[in-house]
């Protein structure tokens, strides 16, 4: 009777260490998963933070392609301004030059190289 309530004590002592290596293991677990969670937490804000930049830069580039859009329309604006009457200037020079190169020698009909010309210039047919 003595060596079996030994062996139980024995037994029941092993049992005890098992458990206690199984709470400690649990620990252990909860402990990771803890500071798991608080990373994962962590990284949850930063990835907000990263959300609110990204909105904010995305609207600075609207408005900056906005602003890159008026800019180009004034531009264009200003450049046709300018070159308008200079292009008109450069048209009606190359008119004048074309009437004074009619020769009559060639045999060329005067109203109807006029006419090609004006024809080219108001982009219409004859």
């Amino acid at each position: 009777m003595l060596h079996q309530d030994k062996e139980k004590e024995v037994t029941l002592l092993m049992i005890m260490q098992g458990i206690q290596k199984i709470e400690k293991r649990t620990e252990n677990i909860e402990q990771r998963t803890k500071k798991t969670d608080e990373k994962v937490e962590n990284i949850q804000q930063l990835m907000m933070k990263y959300e609110d930049r990204f909105k904010k830069i995305e609207e600075q580039i609207g408005q900056r392609d906005e602003k890159v859009g008026d800019i180009d329309t004034r531009l264009s604006e200003v450049e046709k301004g300018r070159s308008c009457p200079l292009g008109w200037e450069i048209d009606r020079s190359k008119f004048y030059l074309r009437l004074q190169n009619v020769k009559k020698e060639k045999g060329e009909n005067l109203a109807e190289t006029m006419t090609e010309i004006l024809a080219e210039a108001l982009k219409i047919t004859k």
